[in-house]
Formats: structure tokens, sequence, C-alpha cells
């Protein structure tokens, strides 16, 4: 069985669902340059745009400070098509603000681009300098040291989003994410809870939320996340298979197939859930197709020892001594230091034939 948790930065996808709220500030160029440094995904701001469009021109230089920091042509499309909008609040000196910060946000794309994560969170600081209260350069700075593996220097930049926004969904959930990455589960799980109310619409939040109880063992309070999380998003593939591995911890076989089959239907290479459904159609005694379906995940993945591991155990069952053989031999070749699959094939070595 493989498990799927968060992944820190998934925060950012929750700007694609975000509705057009009524006062909503346009992006400006600091946003949507520290957006993209974060790790946003292109198209789901270039959605955000289109519904409340941008407050400046896209100069050339802008554009391609952007394509540097991995803004994909959706993006830039989007960006010179966007509505023009006026910020409705901005500060008295927002030109000079959005001029000074620039400059280093455009050399941080250059650092960016070569990952030299130190000289890229100098230039972070200096942006944050010249304007300490804009939350997107906290959290921006925040996942710069997280790179940098510096977990408490993350986490207090994105508490400092939180506390200038309290109701920035995003900076919540990137609390709520560090503190699950770092084994923190009760605390992940609360701030987790705290950016649902903020975003109770939200799947990407009620997935996370599932995966953090699931690592707590709270199997049933999972399941209702997983469920609602494919409320609001029935395409949600990451979703449906999180689900079926809630359901496979509960030995429902046939129901956590189906919701790999799902996963697949929205998702057809997704070789975790590849091998998640072959693992459950073992239990069931469908042999057949679980050997399909392992045959699959190997296919989709050859270089993952536990597929071709779990494929030997169905060739195993099915009285296929060679094949399994084969499949435990490739398992441990891929990965020596797990024990388990040398252990298997060595044994099934010493077996006699029939």
């Amino acid at each position: 069985m493989v498990r799927s948790g968060c992944v820190l930065g998934l925060v950012l996808l929750i700007l694609a669902q975000a509705p057009c709220l009524n006062g909503e500030e346009p992006f400006d160029k600091i946003e949507v340059l520290g957006l993209i440094l974060i790790g946003t995904n292109s198209q789901f701001l270039a959605f955000r745009l289109r519904e409340i469009g941008f407050a400046s021109k896209p100069d050339k230089r802008y554009l391609a400070t952007l394509r540097r920091a991995g803004a994909t042509d959706t993006l830039i499309k989007a960006l010179r098509s966007a509505k023009k909008e006026k910020l409705r609040n901005p500060p008295s000196n927002s030109a000079d603000l959005e001029k000074g910060v620039l400059s280093p946000l455009n050399r941080a794309a250059e650092f960016f681009e070569d990952k030299q994560w130190p000289q890229m969170e100098q230039e972070c600081r200096a942006a944050l300098k010249i304007y300490p209260e804009r939350p997107v350069l906290h959290e921006l700075l925040g996942s710069v040291l997280w790179r940098e593996a510096n977990r408490a220097g993350a986490l207090a930049e994105y508490r400092e989003s939180a506390r200038l926004a309290p109701d920035r969904e995003g900076a919540h959930f990137m609390i709520a994410d560090a503190l699950f990455a770092m084994g923190n589960l009760d605390a992940a799980i609360a701030a987790y809870r705290d950016t649902v109310r903020l975003r109770p619409d939200s799947a990407i939040v009620h997935n996370a939320l599932g995966s953090a109880l699931m690592e707590k063992g709270a199997v049933d309070e999972a399941i209702t996340e997983y469920r609602n999380a494919i409320r609001f998003w029935p395409d949600f593939a990451e979703a449906h298979f999180n689900f079926g591995n809630a359901l496979y911890e509960k030995h429902d076989w046939a129901a956590a197939s189906e919701r790999f089959r799902a996963a697949l239907r929205i998702n057809p290479d997704y070789p975790d859930a590849q091998n998640n459904l072959g693992c459950s159609l073992m239990k069931m005694g469908d042999l057949v197709d679980a050997i399909s379906a392992l045959r699959d995940a190997v296919r989709l993945r050859p270089d993952q020892g536990r597929a071709h591991y779990n494929l030997g155990f169905a060739w195993l069952l099915k009285g296929k001594r060679e094949e399994a053989l084969r499949e435990f031999r490739t398992a441990s070749e891929i990965d020596p230091t797990n024990p388990r699959y040398r252990v298997k094939y060595e044994e099934l070595m010493v077996q006699p034939s029939h």
C-alpha cells in the first residue's frame, strides 16, 4: 500500500477555487510574482487573474522575470488580457513600494532559477525591509527558508502573514502544512480546521485535513473529510486515492477498489493508485485483475520496488514461482536497503519448485 500525504505548497491550489468576492482587491505585480516564486500553479493563477483583474500593465521586463520564475504561457496570456483594475485601498506610496520591491524580487527570480536559496533569501529579506506589511512577501520568505530546512523560520513567516491578514486562507494552510511535515499532528489538524472555517468549500483543504487525521489514526473522521473534498471537486484524483486508502484501513476492500478505480478514471497514469488497486484486489482474491493492476503500476513506475514486491506476491498466490522470484529479485535490486524484499526472495529461492 502507498499513502499520500500533503505537500508543502499545495495551499496555492486554493487560489483556483476562491470565488470572486465583492470588494476583493485585484492582483498587482508583487502578488503575482511572489506567488509564482512560492510555487503557485500558473493555470490556477491565470484563472484568478481573469476573475479579479490586474492592477498594473505588465511590461516586457516583468514578463521575462515571471518566465524565469516558472510562469507558463497560459499565465502570460492571462496577464496580458486581464481586465485592468485599480487597487481600492492602496498605500499612499504604492507606486514607490512596488518599484522598490520588484528590484529584489527580480534578482530573487534569477536565484530561484538556479536554486541558490541563500542568495534568494537575502533578496526576499531586502524586499520585506521595503514592504514589511505585505503578506505574500512573508510567505515567499517562508517558502525559501523551508527549502533551506529552516523549519522554525519558515513557520514564523507563515504566522506573520496570517497575523497581517487573518482572513488570508493561504497563510493558514501553509502553517498547517508546515506543522504536518514537522510531525506536530495535533497542531496541524487544528490549523487545517482553522483554514476550513475560512474556506469551507475548498476540496484541497478537506483533503489535507483528511490526510492529517489518517496519520493520527482517526480513520472515520478522515473519511468524512475525503467525502467533503470529493463533493466540492468530484474530479480530485488524490482525494479519491486517499479515500481508498482509508477504506483499505477499514478492510473494506471492495469499496477501496472503487475509489482507486475512480482515481484512475481521472488520472490513468497514477502508479500509486494502480499499486493500491492491485493490493485491494489481492485481498478480495481477484488475482487476475490484481496482477493486471500491478503490472500497470510497474509499467508506470518501473523503478519502484514496492510495486514489483506486490506483483511478486500476486504471482506467488497464483502459483507462478518463477514470475514471483523475478519480481522479488527486481524489488531487492531496486531497493537493497529494504530487508523484506531480499528476505522474501531468499526464502523463495530455497523452497523446492513443484
